[in-house]
């Protein structure tokens, strides 16, 4: 596989991702986007929304392309409100930023080794690989938690 094919099979799969958690948003109220469901430590469609582009953020754009992000995660977990537009425009210029970043990466970016905040050593590739799985468990969540404020609609 060239470079730049790899380097766009990145792009896909990450921002694909997040452009799916940002689809679970379509259609809900307020209160639906910060409904809590009943179980141990639960995340809101909106916690998921905003988690989901900081993630992405501090480890294509900052760890790997190396322009700070200003990323305070504990934050990303207080979310609530009436953040979907706020969300969607974030999105809307991180996802740009993402394209470019992972474009512009030479093979060193790739290749070399990294200490991530996980406390983990690791390539540039496997930190990729890292931040698509990542967003891909929360969109998981994410669709979970939609049907369920689809069927409570329905109760």
């Amino acid at each position: 596989m060239t470079a730049r094919r790899e380097a766009q099979s990145f792009i896909d799969a990450i921002t694909g991702t997040v452009d799916a958690i940002m689809g679970c948003l379509d259609g809900l109220t307020v209160d639906e986007v910060n409904w809590r469901p009943a179980v141990p430590a639960p995340n809101t469609l909106a916690i998921i929304a905003i988690h989901a582009q900081g993630n992405v953020a501090q480890n294509v754009v900052e760890l790997l392309g190396g322009e700070d992000v200003g990323r305070v995660r504990e934050e990303e977990f207080r979310t609530e409100g009436d953040v979907v537009e706020r969300a969607r425009e974030q999105w809307s210029q991180l996802r740009v930023q993402v394209a470019e970043s992972i474009a512009a990466y030479d093979e060193a970016t790739w290749e070399r080794e990294l200490h991530h905040y996980t406390d983990q050593t690791m390539t540039g590739r496997e930190v990729l690989l890292l931040v698509h799985r990542h967003a891909t468990e929360h969109l998981g969540e994410a669709q979970m938690i939609k049907d369920l404020i689809l069927a409570r609609r329905g109760a």
